[in-house]
């Protein structure tokens, strides 16, 4: 199904898949839903493959079933404990208008953090630019001493997607691709407004 969207989230005591279809307006309607519990994936539950290929199984099996059709691609929902969200920024001096260069530099600047293995930053999203404390949407062409840039970077356990991708993988159903849980609700839950 072309506008069917499935989801996979595996959680501290249940797991659960939600089948959903796309409306014309985008909004999403549940199609299919299965969940089931098991002991999670808190501290090293993650790490056995039998039990999480059970568990999936179980509950793919009664999404598919509700939902009338078998599954073969999904997105997998990373849970709290296995993402995290850094604040980090980058400055620069310039004491001349801002080049795209400098823009390029910058960003690069806000979105580098160090980060202990096996972590790895999954996505970097950017706030508005700062040109001597001043607020901007595009600072290109401004003349400024300093242009600061702030940036909430998102990580993830990149161990634990590997496992649970590999266990998908074995019930023939491709991650297309995982976002963390808290930035799928804001995405799904949240106005354009309140997102901004």
């Amino acid at each position: 199904m072309n506008n069917a969207v499935t989801v996979v989230e595996p959680g501290t005591t249940k797991l659960s898949v939600l089948a959903c279809r796309k409306a014309q307006n985008d909004s999403l309607k549940l199609i299919g839903l299965g969940q089931v519990g098991y002991s999670g994936v808190h501290k090293d539950g993650w790490k056995s493959g039998k039990m999480l290929y059970h568990a999936f199984s179980a509950a793919l099996a009664q999404a598919q079933k509700m939902a009338g059709y078998k599954f073969s691609q999904c997105i997998l929902g990373i849970p709290n404990e296995f993402c995290g969200l850094v604040r980090n920024s980058g400055k620069i001096t310039l004491n001349r208008p801002v080049s795209k260069q400098d823009i390029l530099e910058l960003r690069k600047l806000a979105s580098t953090y160090s980060l202990p293995a096996p972590w790895e930053i999954s996505k970097v999203i950017y706030d508005v630019y700062l040109a001597d404390g001043r607020p901007v949407d595009n600072p290109v062409g401004i003349s400024c001493n300093i242009l600061e840039l702030h940036a909430s970077i998102i990580c993830i356990h990149t161990d634990f997607v590997r496992q649970m991708t590999k266990v998908l993988n074995s019930l023939n159903l491709q991650v297309k691709k995982w976002i963390p849980v808290p930035l799928a609700c804001g995405e799904v839950l949240l106005t354009k407004e309140e997102k901004e």
